[in-house]
């Protein structure tokens, strides 16, 4: 099977993030070097990130939506370069009816999907992580207290990342997707959505590399972690 050509790009693993390791090991920089669109967090987890068209974008709770700069750090980012898209017109679903077409489009579950939905949504429900405090709390810990919001009868991008259950911890397995407003004033990882009527556009990609972080404190870290798949699970809602 000839390389298609579509290459997602991860930097780091949730494992790090499960086990408190929150700082930014790589910039934006090297971010948008790998990838054209994405998602990710911000250093310290102290919000969600998205790049869209070369550009990325932060949003932290109770703060404008800010462009990140190049030299901005973040702790983990999953970016796509897609030399081919297929694309759909779609109308009237959910999250979870997202997730059943990339798969039936796909013809497989053991393939990467990278994703772009661009449209009007009735509605789309987002978290933001708290504001963040030092010392760090456990990731689990940190989220209990997330920050969720419902928009309505809006316009904008909802995009990310589908992957096989295998890959659980490397990355988050399922459906990940982040989303930003036409309007620039609302972005965040989304829970559920409901999609008016919206385009499509995906790539099956059969590359998947990863960069890991080369601080002393992840060399020196202990990335073993009990019950990976059921905190994942709950942590993306």
């Amino acid at each position: 099977m000839k390389n298609s050509g579509n290459i997602i790009t991860q930097f780091s693993t949730i494992y790090p993030l499960l086990v408190g390791l929150y700082d930014g090991e790589f910039t934006v920089s090297d971010v948008r070097a790998a990838g054209t669109f994405g998602l990710g967090c911000s250093h310290g987890i102290d919000g969600e990130t998205i790049l869209l068209n070369g550009e990325c974008f932060v949003s932290r709770y109770g703060k404008p939506i800010e462009k990140m700069n190049p030299g901005d750090r973040v702790p983990f980012a999953q970016v796509a370069t897609c030399a081919t898209f297929e694309s759909k017109e779609l109308n009237n679903i959910n999250k979870a009816e997202l997730e059943d077409i990339l798969v039936d489009l796909a013809a497989s579950r053991n393939m990467f999907i990278a994703l772009r939905l661009t449209g009007k949504f009735e509605s789309v429900k987002m978290r933001l992580p708290p504001t963040l405090t030092t010392p760090y709390k456990p990731f689990l810990e940190l989220f209990e207290n997330q920050f969720e919001e419902t928009i309505e009868n809006c316009e904008g991008t909802l995009l990310g990342f589908w992957a096989p259950k295998e890959f659980q911890g490397l990355t988050v397995a399922g459906l990940h997707v982040h989303f930003l407003s036409l309007s620039r004033d609302h972005c965040g990882h989304v829970l559920d959505f409901g999609l008016i009527s919206g385009k499509l556009e995906y790539s099956i990609c059969d590359q998947f590399a990863i960069r890991l972080p080369t601080s002393k404190s992840y060399l020196d870290a202990d990335l073993s972690y009990q019950d990976t798949d059921a905190h994942i699970k709950k942590l993306e809602g």
